[in-house]
């Protein structure tokens, strides 16, 4: 039996970023998510255990970090859930 994973995101606040760099932040945390998450069919995908919904996650990122801030967040994030 394969588990399928859900992830939707309301809102993602990017203090501090130009918009060039919120850009690239978006699409590094979009690339590590799918990454991390399994990326659809083809993926391993991730266990989380039972449903639960989580109101808020803060990550940190650093504001010179691009596409790697974005990456670093994302995996802040799924770890936060696995918590």
């Amino acid at each position: 039996m394969s588990r399928k994973t859900h992830l939707t995101i309301d809102r993602l606040v990017l203090h501090g970023f130009s918009p060039a760099q919120r850009d690239a932040v978006v699409a590094g945390f979009h690339a590590e998510l799918m990454r991390l998450l399994g990326g659809g069919d083809s993926g391993p995908g991730a266990d989380f255990g039972d449903s639960r919904a989580v109101p808020a996650l803060k990550v940190a990122l650093r504001r010179n970090g691009g596409s790697g801030a974005g990456e670093a967040a994302a995996r802040q994030l799924v770890q936060g859930l696995r918590r």
